[in-house]
């Protein structure tokens, strides 16, 4: 034990209260010299020794697991024997299968009701921060657009199905607007091969390094979000996805890092993955 002044307190606290006035980034005081270093190394040698004798002593105070390979098992290693209650057997298999014995963190049903809501926002922020740190994102370029726009190929083949179409009924009105879409569409197509051609300059500017200086990050879906994720894809750089589950099934696009692509409950995690990183906004037609 350290040394009890008559108040109660250790030399190592009555140290601390006078080095209290010096632990500062400057010169010793006046008058002090050797006597202000010996006082500090004292002060040091004190607290390094209680901390040695406060990790020992929660060392020992820890209980140490049971051995596994018990030459007697314990009580509670086996259910109650049938020879002491022929109905024991059944009634510790429906206590092991009733909900209320599941581990909280894999009942489902528990977790989805309703005032489990903060749990599932933390979780829906969580997962995806981990990962993102894991693999060194710190900083992206958030890329938005019409989901719309294909690339130009696709959206030429539209436009020549259309036209068909309405060829062989001339006066449909449904037709005609169906050409008439597909012709602004294709107008808009060529906005996929800019934002291809931006995602891959992003891309570049972290190829190579462990952790990539600057990621794209889209909402994960098709048309301009693809477009970009395919720009990062084609320079092999890592390229990020936040999707968001909806009523109606949906797909990510398959330009997106398998693992820095994410789905989202809660489209305000969803935001703040957006906003958090990003170190500029690009907006492309219909974004």
């Amino acid at each position: 034990m350290a040394p009890q002044s008559k108040r109660g307190r250790t030399a190592a606290d009555l140290l601390a209260l006078k080095w209290k006035t010096f632990d500062r980034p400057q010169s010793p005081p006046a008058g002090y010299g050797v006597r202000w270093l010996e006082m500090r190394s004292i002060k040091v040698t004190f607290m390094a020794a209680r901390d040695n004798r406060s990790a020992r002593s929660l060392r020992r105070a820890l209980p140490q697991p049971a051995k596994a390979d018990r030459r007697f098992p314990l009580p509670w290693h086996r259910p109650k024997s049938v020879d002491d209650d022929l109905e024991a057997p059944e009634r510790v298999r429906a206590l092991l299968e009733s909900p209320s014995y599941r581990l909280a963190d894999e009942d489902i049903a528990f977790l989805q009701q309703p005032e489990m809501r903060g749990v599932r926002l933390q979780l829906d922020f969580w997962k995806a921060e981990d990962l993102l740190a894991a693999h060194g994102v710190e900083h992206t370029i958030v890329v938005f657009g019409s989901t719309r726009i294909p690339e130009p190929a696709e959206a030429h083949r539209r436009l020549e199905d259309a036209r068909r179409s309405l060829a062989a009924l001339p006066k449909d009105a449904d037709r005609m607007r169906a050409v008439k879409i597909a012709e602004r569409v294709y107008a808009q197509s060529h906005y996929y091969e800019v934002a291809r051609a931006f995602g891959r300059i992003v891309g570049e500017s972290g190829v190579g390094d462990h952790a990539p200086k600057l990621v794209i990050m889209t909402g994960g879906g098709p048309g301009i979000m693809e477009a970009a994720n395919r720009g990062a894809f084609d320079v092999r750089a890592k390229t990020v996805g936040l999707n968001i589950a909806l009523p109606h099934s949906q797909f990510p696009n398959p330009y997106i890092t398998p693992e820095l692509c994410f789905r989202f409950h809660y489209f305000a995690m969803r935001k703040l993955h957006f906003m958090q990183r990003a170190r500029a906004l690009v907006v492309f037609p219909g974004g």
